[in-house]
């Protein structure tokens, strides 16, 4: 898994830097009504974007996905009370069946007896 993901991550790195490497030149950025400009190199703000794309993508998939992390809890509390009920029927059963055995005791030889 470890050589998987360096055979995919190291292309990456190395176009990540040949990327900054050649795309050094100042870039202006502005937001239109506001008089505010930020200047920085290129790779910066393709990186930027980038990262603030993957954060807002990231956000929008968690939230869509709630519905179904609740039915995942919701089964996870079903399962654990239906297993609580069937340990206590389990425990019953047996209980019923030493009271059982109490009251009619087998005869050996009897074919009751040879089961168990």
């Amino acid at each position: 898994m470890r050589v998987l993901f360096w055979l995919l991550f190291l292309p990456f790195a190395v176009l990540g830097a040949v990327f900054a490497v050649n795309n050094r030149g100042e870039v202006a950025l502005s937001l239109d009504p506001l008089p505010y400009t930020i200047s920085l190199p290129l790779y910066m703000a393709v990186l930027l974007a980038a990262l603030a794309g993957f954060f807002l993508g990231s956000v929008l998939v968690w939230l869509a996905q709630g519905k179904w992390r609740r039915l995942a809890r919701r089964n996870a509390r079903q399962v654990n009370t239906l297993e609580r009920d069937l340990s206590v029927q389990r425990e019953e059963s047996a209980h019923r069946a030493t009271m059982a055995a109490e009251v009619f005791p087998s005869v050996p030889g009897s074919e009751i007896a040879e089961r168990k």
